[in-house]
């Protein structure tokens, strides 16, 4: 804006073509699109009154009446009012320490404002201003200058550089563009510059009008970085002060303003290592219509499709080597290359897996002409061992898979260690019945082994953020949630004793919708039961099942969800408070008559007892309790041979019975 010699260099060429605008990235921009104060992210306002260095006569402020955005537009407003001894107000924003360029187009959608003394201005200047160097030194680019005042000050603008010359003297040069018809403020305009290495050129609407080379020595500044600035002046040394003529307010309104630069050269992007051989290796550029695209690949490779495209798909040769582009774009043509090296054959798929896992995939690369030949550790099986992918069904224990590759590359191989993962006990140790069985304690061995939940990840703040079952830290021992039909969880446990034994667990929910039931060792002790649920997720209620019947061999508690919508938390198991333990002999127990149809009685009962009937093969068929005088119900069983066992808490005795059909007696 320092205006002391201004020398002009006409110079009317070609417009600012399509051509050179694709070559160029938008790196920046406000495009004012919100209300009220400027973007102090992009902005700062410079306040003060002192003049700009050319005896102005505003005092810049950041009051909302002199810098706002109404309407997704920019207004910098100059006023007539006394304000901090002087008698205009106006605004200049800077960029400085928001964003800084060296090179590219600069532009803005400007509608000017006019009359005798004001001075709207689009301009850059030098970072180091700030940092020692001072001005001229630092360099200033001024984008769009125009001195208001009448015929060919309203309608006309001025592009200018300045900086240092050889002799530290202060040099100037630039050029100036005047409407044809009409002002700046009958309507919008875009201003704007491209700078590069070698030049400097300026633009009226896309219409170039003056160039200057900042190639020489003496013209290092503009090789810096520069920030934006935008500000209206009242007054000073070049367009003169107000006069009679001169309204107020004055308005510069700005549509946006925006920074492009030129893009870096594409990149190719594709595999950076493959196998020998290796089939269907894909390789790609930035896909634009008016680029052209011929592609290079090594000797031994081969491109299947994609030649004169954005992307190829090549199959590989023996050795490592080079994938290469010649790229033609409206702006040049570039030689692009892409090294590719060759890899150590890797076989993907799960290491850990759970015993007796069915259908598991494993794979390696495909390549062209190439010979699988899968090794399977033992118990392991697959129908097909001769591709480069593998569908097996796993053992019982841990294995090495292996696979031998040949080819006219010579052989390879490649292997995994695969560990089968049992399911375990979550502490390690079974849980103890009686006791309390927390539903968040269910077995080790992940989805499908010891559980399974219907969606992925824990939804829950819950205890085993690593596992899906989703879980809560509710009721003081933590609870399962987000319960749906068809999920369920296994529990390692240990039954000390046979017996009769009581559950009363701890559910929560928002309806008496949700059921459930519980098997141990796959029998159905409970049926479907209804949770007993509150008005709260968080407020659990109990709700007991009685007389259980359990085994010392039971092993595994099943919690199956029938219609979920409830919470679990524990499940706490103990002996029947009904049970009488005393100490009655079994010894002269007797069962009669020994070939049955429909009724089994037993004699010498003065108490009761549990009992239960199981095939000759153990499976059990029926149990419960047996009262004195009480006739055990045979009707439903099939023919054949069975053993009643009749226990209490200290002895036991079994007899053997045969059920025959009534036509038979």
């Amino acid at each position: 804006m320092n205006k002391r010699i201004l020398i002009l260099c006409f110079a009317i060429l070609a417009g600012f073509s399509s051509v050179v605008a694709q070559c160029y990235e938008l790196v920046w921009a406000d495009e004012f699109n919100y209300s009220g104060a400027p973007d102090p992210a992009k902005w700062t306002h410079e306040v003060n009154g002192d003049g700009g260095g050319n005896n102005e006569l505003q005092y810049y402020t950041d009051n909302l009446n002199n810098s706002r955005v109404v309407d997704s537009m920019l207004i910098i407003e100059a006023r007539k009012e006394n304000y901090l001894g002087k008698a205009y107000t106006s605004a200049r924003l800077i960029s400085y320490n928001k964003a800084s360029f060296k090179y590219g187009r600069m532009e803005a959608r400007i509608k000017l404002p006019y009359g005798q003394g004001i001075w709207p201005a689009f301009w850059m200047m030098g970072n180091n201003i700030f940092t020692g160097t001072g001005w001229p030194s630092c360099g200033e680019i001024d984008i769009m200058e125009m001195i208001g005042g009448g015929e060919g000050r309203d309608d006309k603008i001025y592009g200018t550089v300045h900086w240092s010359d050889a002799s530290g003297n202060h040099a100037q040069y630039g050029g100036s563009k005047q409407l044809p018809t009409g002002i700046f403020n009958d309507a919008f305009h875009v201003f704007s510059i491209e700078w590069t290495e070698t030049y400097i050129k300026w633009f009226l609407d896309d219409v170039q009008y003056a160039v200057v080379s900042i190639t020489p020595d003496h013209m290092s500044e503009f090789h810096n970085d520069f920030f934006i600035l935008l500000n209206l002046a009242v007054g000073g040394n070049w367009p003169g002060n107000p006069d009679g003529s001169t309204t107020f307010p004055q308005q510069m309104w700005v549509d946006y303003v925006r920074v492009y630069q030129a893009g870096s050269d594409p990149a190719i992007e594709g595999p950076a290592e493959v196998i020998p051989r290796q089939e269907g290796a894909e390789f790609s550029l930035i896909n634009n219509p008016e680029y052209q695209y011929e592609w290079l690949v090594p000797d031994g490779a081969e491109i299947i499709s994609g030649q004169g495209t954005s992307s190829v798909t090549v199959n590989w040769g023996c050795s490592a080597d080079t994938v290469k582009c010649v790229l033609t774009t409206p702006c040049s043509t570039k030689n692009l290359a892409y090294p590719v090296k060759l890899a150590e054959v890797i076989m993907i798929g799960e290491n850990s897996v759970s015993a007796y896992q069915k259908n598991i995939v494993y794979q390696v690369p495909h390549a062209a002409h190439t010979d699988y030949t899968w090794i399977l550790p033992e118990g392991v099986t697959s129908e097909k061992k001769d591709s480069s992918t593998i569908v097996v069904n796993w053992g019982g224990t841990d294995g090495t898979l292996k696979v031998m590759i040949g080819n006219s590359c010579g052989t390879d191989s490649a292997e995994m260690e695969v560990d089968a993962i049992a399911q375990l006990p979550y502490l390690d140790q079974p849980l103890t019945i009686p006791g309390d069985i927390r539903s968040v304690y269910f077995d080790q061995g992940g989805e499908g082994i010891a559980y399974h939940d219907t969606d992925e990840g824990n939804n829950g703040p819950g205890l085993r953020q690593d596992e899906d079952v989703d879980t809560e830290d509710g009721d003081g021992t933590g609870n399962i949630g987000w319960t749906f039909p068809g999920e369920w969880l296994e529990y390692s446990v240990k039954v000390e004793a046979d017996g009769l034994y009581d559950i009363m667990c701890r559910t929560a929910g928002l309806t008496r919708g949700g059921s459930f039931r519980l098997l141990m060792n796959g029998r159905d002790l409970t049926g479907e039961k209804v949770a007993s649920t509150a008005s709260s997720w968080t407020q659990f209620r109990s709700m007991y099942i009685r007389d259980i019947q359990l085994f010392e061999t039971d092993t595994m508690l099943r919690l199956e969800i029938i219609n979920g919508d409830f919470n679990m938390a524990n499940m706490n198991f103990t002996r029947s408070t009904t049970l009488l333990d005393k100490n009655t002999s079994v010894a002269d127990l007797a069962v009669f008559p020994t070939i049955v149809t429909n009724r089994l009685h037993i004699s010498n009962m003065d108490t009761e007892y549990l009992y239960q009937i199981a095939s000759v093969s153990g499976k059990i068929i029926q149990s419960g309790r047996v009262l004195p005088d009480e006739v055990l119900s045979t009707g439903s069983l099939e023919a054949g041979v069975y053993i009643l066992t009749l226990w209490n808490a200290y002895e036991r005795t079994s007899k053997r019975f045969i059920k025959v059909r009534s036509q038979n007696l």
